[in-house]
């Protein structure tokens, strides 16, 4: 099976309960966000990345980790006071910290700021586009070649807008499911208009699923089977 799970946000004990789910031969999508906010956020990351069975996906919070970390080396081994405070404000000081005491952490920089922003997974009847953030295929960045497909980096790992965009899709385009998580479904939902209690969060006609249930403050974890389309929500014992 294959399946997509984001937003763990230092929470390892989530992370071990995926993996005592999972066979040999499955394959998780993480989509970003591992670390910051949790109690275990480096060796959240670490483990991760260095599991063959996941595939890492950036996001927003790697890339101000990244930042933060590069201006650290940059600066003389100290930290750069605007990098070092966006990403303490969005709970990050614990990760930096933990980075900073890594004897690996140089090697670090470079492996997290070269995750890839997207990837995909095509079924008979659908390719899921799996991205941090979200996206709308055929709506371009400023700029943007119209014959571009995928946004910006930028874009597939910030924006919180494109949920508001009509889907209207190519001919071509029809069987394209977008996973993301970055936005809680709780405030998604809500500028949407839409009810939700609890599980993935599918909306634009099925075309794009959101399976961030905003965990470190609700408790609650969306995996998503991207085989069948059912989710499991986990939860903190």
């Amino acid at each position: 099976m294959v399946y997509a799970l984001g937003d763990l946000h230092g929470h390892y004990e989530i992370y071990e309960k995926v993996k005592a789910m999972l066979k040999p031969e499955d394959t998780v999508y993480f989509l970003g966000d591992a670390g910051d906010r949790g109690p275990d956020s480096w060796r959240c990351i670490k483990a991760i990345y260095n599991d063959p069975q996941f595939i890492y996906i950036k996001g927003n919070h790697e890339d101000m980790l990244v930042k933060a970390c590069e201006d650290y080396l940059a600066d003389g081994y100290e930290w750069d006071y605007h990098s070092y405070s966006l990403s303490a404000m969005n709970g990050g000081r614990d990760t930096m910290e933990e980075w900073e005491l890594d004897p690996d952490r140089e090697a670090w920089v470079k492996r997290l700021r070269d995750l890839p922003t997207w990837d995909s997974y095509d079924l008979e009847d659908k390719t899921y586009v799996l991205c941090h953030a979200g996206m709308t295929p055929w709506l371009r960045g400023e700029g943007e070649d119209k014959g571009t497909w995928i946004p910006p980096d930028r874009m597939l790992i910030w924006d919180r807008d494109h949920y508001l965009e009509d889907w209207k899709p190519d001919e071509m385009d029809e069987d394209i499911v977008v996973v993301h998580g970055h936005t809680p479904i709780h405030h998604l939902s809500d500028d949407l208009w839409v009810d939700w209690e609890s599980g993935a969060f599918w909306y634009c006609n099925g075309h794009k699923v959101c399976i961030d249930s905003g965990g470190f403050f609700s408790g609650e974890w969306i995996l998503l089977n991207l085989d069948t389309g059912e989710d499991i929500v986990l939860t903190l014992d």
